[in-house]
């Protein structure tokens, strides 16, 4: 257990346990070892600070668990909430950061990571989210954590390659996780990819396990894909200077104005192949509305681009803050570490009514992000720059994936905010702000 709990210390980043907690959630999918045996799920709190601090937790079984208190010394503690094999969901009410979960094996030397979601990882009823599915697994369980308080209703399509080869339809209980197996769905086919889409918040989950060999035998397959369904399609085409550029000027619903029953936009992107990208520059349009008026120094999205998903993928997320704040800032973190972003900021209040242009550029090669923001006669309001950390030889890998209806996704383009039903979360609606012209322009390596 010794090495448990030295991985645990490399995997989570360590934080000062404080009051600005979130409520995280674990999703324990009750897996068999390649023993057949079933696997703990291990939940690890980091701790920097010099003395002890609390966090409560809770393992749920249909929305019911009795919640404890649990004093984390400093270093960390394991938190024991569940037996091996119990599938359900583990609440925590930590900073994102100070907490790891992870399957090992019965070994106590191999480990599965398991997601620790906040909030801003749950997916919105309407999309419908891929799970890359590890091919050499003798069993495929797909289901959904329903993290709502009312009981959801659930479908999964399972693939081979772009090939549809079996659905199953699942309800989840409020606050609960469900996994299905997928023998009688998929008969003697086999899946490498799944999508799954419900009617409350959720957030989808694929679990393999292989009974041969060393290590755990289990995987857990990766979400991937926009928070909500694509609004607008758009195709990156090469360029007589073999680059690649897409635009929504001349494509229908080439605007946005966020609302309350659709506070997002969002635009997707295909790519006909792999792109080796050495400098990418986004550009579009943001009338400014009015500032949230619950919390007008929040965030206010002016747009967001990622790949796979938004941990370890934003390519740049761009954001005002109102009153008391009054910034403009960017951030990414592109193949960067768990918790590890580079960011700047400029003081400028946007007014409400101004058309502004921000243009951000995520030039890899020379591992700098720029984001000018313009005035509408393309004039610099503000220009601020910040070191990146791509890796990949200097290069931003855009890669399409999917299948089904997300079938060569590479990239994801989202302006706005979801409202939140959490009373402290940072991330705020941009209600009757307007959205327009989104431009990519992506230069490759030749």
């Amino acid at each position: 257990m010794r090495r448990m709990f030295v991985y645990a210390a490399v995997l989570a980043t360590a934080t000062t346990l404080s009051a600005a907690a979130e409520r995280l959630y674990v999703p324990m999918v009750g897996a068999p070892g390649n023993d057949g045996r079933a696997l703990s799920t291990e939940i690890w709190v980091a701790n920097a600070a010099p003395s002890k601090a609390a966090v409560s937790a809770a393992f749920l079984r249909s929305g019911r668990g009795a919640e404890k208190r649990f004093d984390v010394e400093p270093g960390g503690r394991m938190l024991d909430l569940a037996e091996p094999g119990a599938v359900g969901l583990a609440t925590i009410d930590a900073d994102w950061e100070a907490v790891s979960a992870w399957i090992p094996d019965r070994w106590g030397t191999s480990v599965t990571e398991v997601p620790v979601l906040a909030e801003r990882d749950l997916y919105q009823p309407g999309a419908i989210p891929g799970l890359q599915i590890a091919h050499d697994y003798e069993k495929l369980m797909v289901g959904a954590a329903n993290l709502s308080d009312k009981a959801s209703s659930c479908e999964a399509t399972l693939y081979d390659g772009d090939r549809e080869v079996g659905h199953m339809a699942f309800d989840v209980p409020a606050k609960s996780l469900v996994r299905q197996d997928t023998s009688e769905a998929l008969g003697a086919e086999r899946a490498t990819y799944a999508q799954v889409g419900c009617n409350r918040t959720f957030y989808p989950v694929g679990v393999t396990s292989n009974t041969d060999g060393g290590g755990t035998g289990v995987a857990i397959a990766k979400s991937i894909g926009p928070n909500g369904a694509c609004n607008v399609w758009l195709n990156l085409t090469k360029q007589p200077d073999g680059s690649y550029y897409a635009e929504s000027i001349t494509a229908p619903n080439n605007s946005h104005t966020a609302t309350k029953a659709a506070p997002k936009w969002i635009v997707c992107l295909r790519a006909p192949q792999e792109l080796n990208v050495t400098k990418g520059i986004f550009e579009w349009d943001v009338v400014a509305g009015p500032w949230y008026s619950k919390k007008p120094s929040g965030i206010h999205n002016l747009g967001y681009v990622f790949g796979e998903r938004y941990r370890g993928g934003v390519v740049g997320n761009v954001n005002a803050l109102g009153p008391s704040k009054s910034i403009v800032k960017f951030m990414q973190n592109y193949n960067m570490p768990r918790g590890g972003n580079t960011n700047n900021k400029a003081d400028i209040l946007l007014a409400k009514g101004t058309l502004y242009h921000p243009v951000y550029t995520f030039d890899a090669t020379n591992t700098t992000a720029n984001l000018r923001l313009k005035n509408s006669a393309g004039a610099d309001l503000a220009s601020i720059s910040k070191d990146t950390h791509p890796g990949n030889g200097h290069l931003l890998v855009v890669t399409p994936y999917g299948s089904g209806g997300l079938a060569g996704l590479a990239l994801v383009f989202e302006f706005g905010n979801y409202i939140s039903t959490h009373a402290g979360h940072p991330e705020v609606p941009s209600i009757d702000w307007q959205y327009a012209n989104p431009r990519i322009h992506l230069f490759v390596k030749q």
